[in-house]
């Protein structure tokens, strides 16, 4: 068989709808694979980069030219030094330059342009004028050239074009079999490429995605368990014919598999997990190791019919890591796909954590989870339903549209709650997703019902027990600022998750490393002396509340340099994960005092992140802001302050952080400015930060609200810091922050209030009185309120 050859398409797709699925069938007949380039954000270096990645794999680019510009990168990602182009034409651009220096396209870049008579279709958004003289210059231009094709009008005239371009053999005509696509060299036991790392995001965001993507085939298990094979159950070296209903069988049990593991290590790369599906796929098959390699080989170039379908080959490339070939076939193929082909497109392009193109592939993901909830009927398989809508729900809550993903997770918990026997793991991990985006009581209450199926046979021992402490410790830790007691929770939670990983798993397993990560990550972000809060107190209590904290950092310390050093080892040194854990580190150290030693992690995660992601990119706001804190602190304010301005700019330009990200970068440039006496600009980024906060996240507009305040008595504006508190003292009572030992904040509050309500003529008697109403509505009993109003009086 002959190996189907790539060709890549260029073109403005909205423009050529038709034209594109005549010529995706046209180069299908002639044995080739049509490779586009899929929605990409809009940042000139990311698309550079994926066009220069993709291009390379194919042996011909054919670039469709109309009258439509199409999308562009916006302009403030485009480098000085280089002129804004469309998508369209940064794809010519690449080609001709790559077919001309040392990357070999050996059928050549063609350029094809439609006729003057051509019109896009109805009901496009017109283009503005800088995007219509673009085109129209590029269009020019390549006519002027003398080297352009006219645009064929039916399939006949495309296949005589593309044979006469790339010299391919219609098979209709001259009797040749169909080209297929090339069959993979696949190794049984694969050795581990160091070289290649398998993730470009925190280890949160992948354990988020990976166990997202959940699937139960042990139904499908059970069905290959009762086929009986003895026949096949010797070991020879010789391929056996080939059987599409035993090769079925096998790949289902693959996809069974995968989606075990994927329970089993929630973030581990795919080059473990490649290497444990095929120690275990013989055995779990029932089939010698050398039928199950050869079976992988020819379920790739086999014909699709009644007993191979769309679905096997799709799972045949899954088997074999041809994540990439996998993703583009179903392309190709997706209207005719199933739900469970959608899925299976899915898991390919989850599986890609390729650093440079993740985002590229969260998209593909999404865009397949998509369609496997439409195609899914959630009347007659609402288990099905509920599992793909979890999954896009856990895509889109790592993308950061956190609003849309609580929609979808909170409608699975509906559905499997209607059916709890059907999927109990699945509507264990719905609700604990759901209970990740919201705030309040009731959020841990839903959180709590997941854990306890975990505390049912025969779920005790259920490998995504491990996650979901990890994901409701995240719970607990949203409601930390409200009640000190949720950390406690959180920390019993997380150890646990530490333990069992190394008991199952291994002291050094990579995974064990997560929830170290996570572990140290919680002791260093959460530990504050007593000193740093509390107004009044003696000072023995102080002296053992800071040892308390010390006690916690060093434990910090301990877990987070274990955890760099698994992610150094697992996934590499210059990794996007390892940047993540010398970050936490560098903070850690901040927190310490240790500046000197902070610096250099900080500023190493920086540009591991760089590297990575780019010059301008939403996700380095986390890198920048913390070193920023640690500059901040040594007195390099010019560096802080150009990090913090920085941050913003690309949180708010790309508009893809979450509420509660974008208001932690307004608080501490706000902080910043503060510091440096810049009093209304430090506000009026407090007032953003309130605005965009979740109305539902009460400790955070809290938060911002004290710090409001404090901006407002700096600037001696105290009508101002009047009306703040005249606002959030309802929001600081309903979150009983500080209220069994108040902080100075707090007490400021209401003494500033207090005055203001006397000069306005309120006795204080009356005052006292509103207050104790206030304070009883908002469910504090009446001794603390007591303990509270002697100290304002004060």
């Amino acid at each position: 068989m002959s190996s189907a050859r790539r060709i890549y398409v260029s073109a403005v797709h909205e423009e050529f709808p038709e034209v594109l699925e005549v010529l995706r069938l046209s180069l299908e007949e002639l044995g080739c694979l049509m490779v586009i380039l899929e929605a990409s954000p809009p940042y000139w270096r990311t698309l550079d980069k994926r066009i220069r990645d993709r291009v390379p794999t194919c042996e011909a680019v054919l670039h469709l030219v109309g009258q439509r510009c199409g999308r562009c990168p916006d302009i403030p990602t485009v480098p000085k030094d280089k002129t804004r182009s469309s998508v369209a034409q940064m794809e010519h651009e690449i080609s001709a330059e790559l077919a001309a220096s040392t990357v070999k396209l050996p059928l050549g870049v063609h350029v094809i342009v439609s006729g003057d008579g051509h019109t896009a279709p109805s009901g496009l958004r017109p283009e503005d004028e800088a995007q219509v003289q673009m085109q129209t210059q590029h269009r020019e231009s390549l006519l002027a050239a003398g080297t352009t094709h006219d645009m064929p009008q039916d399939g006949t005239a495309w296949k005589q074009l593309l044979c006469r371009l790339l010299g391919l053999v219609d098979p209709s005509t001259a009797g040749a079999a169909m080209a297929q696509l090339p069959p993979p060299s696949i190794t049984i036991r694969p050795a581990r490429q160091e070289a290649k790392p398998a993730s470009g995001m925190s280890p949160i965001a992948i354990g988020v995605i990976v166990v997202g993507v959940l699937v139960v085939g042990l139904g499908l298990l059970d069905m290959l368990k009762s086929k009986k094979t003895a026949g096949t159950a010797a070991a020879t070296e010789v391929a056996a014919p080939f059987d599409a209903a035993i090769a079925h069988q096998v790949l289902q049990t693959y996809v069974s598999i995968y989606c075990d593991w994927m329970r089993d290590t929630v973030d581990m790369p795919v080059m473990y997990l490649d290497h444990w599906t095929r120690l275990t796929l013989p055995e779990r098959a029932k089939l010698p190791e050398s039928q199950v390699k050869s079976l992988l080989e020819q379920s790739i170039t086999q014909d699709i019919g009644p007993a191979f379908t769309v679905e096997d080959r799709l799972a045949a490339l899954l088997a074999a890591g041809k994540y990439q070939t996998a993703m583009d076939f179903a392309l190709v193929h997706q209207a005719a796909l199933s739900a469970e082909g959608c899925e299976i497109a899915a898991l390919a392009a989850a599986s890609r954590f390729d650093q440079t193109v993740s985002t590229s592939h969260e998209e593909r993901a999404i865009r397949f989870y998509r369609s496997a909830v439409e195609k899914t009927d959630p009347q007659k398989e609402p288990a099905s339903w509920a599992r793909r809508q979890s999954a896009l729900a856990t895509l889109l809550d790592v993308q950061g549209l956190k609003s849309e993903a609580l929609t979808l997770s909170a409608a699975a918990v509906a559905a499997l709650e209607k059916v709890p026997d059907q999927a109990p793991l699945e509507l264990a991990y719905a609700r604990l997703l759901t209970a990740q985006n919201l705030r309040g009581e009731k959020a841990v209450e839903l959180g709590k019902k997941a854990i306890a199926i975990f505390e049912q046979e025969p779920y005790k021992e259920a490998p995504l027990k491990l996650m979901a402490w990890s994901m409701m410790a995240t719970v607990h830790l949203n409601e930390t600022a409200g009640s000190p007691g949720y950390t406690s929770e959180a920390v019993v939670l997380l150890r646990n998750a530490v333990n069992e990983s190394e008991k199952k798993l291994g002291p050094t397993h990579p995974l064990t490393g997560y929830h170290l990560y996570r572990l140290g990550s919680t002791f260093a972000s959460r530990a504050l002396p007593a000193s740093a809060q509390a107004e009044g107190g003696d000072s023995l209590a102080k002296s053992m509340s800071d040892a308390v904290m010390k006690t916690q950092l060093t434990e910090a310390e301990t877990y987070l340099q274990r955890a760099l050093t698994l992610h150094e080892a697992g996934y590499g040194s210059k990794h996007l994960s390892t940047a993540y854990a010398l970050s936490a580190m560098g903070q850690l150290f901040s927190k310490q005092g240790r500046f000197a030693e902070a610096e250099p992690l900080h500023r190493r995660a920086l540009t591991i992140a760089v590297e990575h992601l780019g010059s301008r990119h939403p996700k380095l706001a986390y890198f920048k802001t913390g070193l920023a804190g640690c500059l901040q602190k040594t007195g390099n304010i010019a560096e802080t302050e150009k990090l913090m301005r920085e941050s913003l700019e690309e949180l708010e330009t790309f508009g893809i952080a979450s509420k509660q990200e974008l208001c932690g970068v307004y608080l501490q440039t706000a902080s910043i400015l503060s510091g440096l006496k810049k009093y209304s600009e430090a506000a009026r980024l407090l007032e953003k930060a309130l605005a965009n906060a979740p109305e539902n996240d009460l400790p955070l507009r809290s938060g911002i609200s004290i710090n409001l305040f404090n901006t407002h008595m700096l600037d001696q504006r105290l009508g101002d810091a009047r009306l703040v508190t005249e606002r959030a003292l309802p929001v600081l009572l309903r979150t009983k922050m500080h209220l069994e030992d108040p902080n100075r904040a707090l007490i400021s509050m209401l003494r500033a209030h207090a005055v203001w309500k006397t000069q306005l003529g309120e006795p204080a008697s009356a005052l006292k009185a509103r207050y104790q109403v206030m304070f009883k509505d908002a469910g504090v009993d009446n001794d603390t309120f007591e303990n509270i109003w002697i100290k304002v009086a004060q």
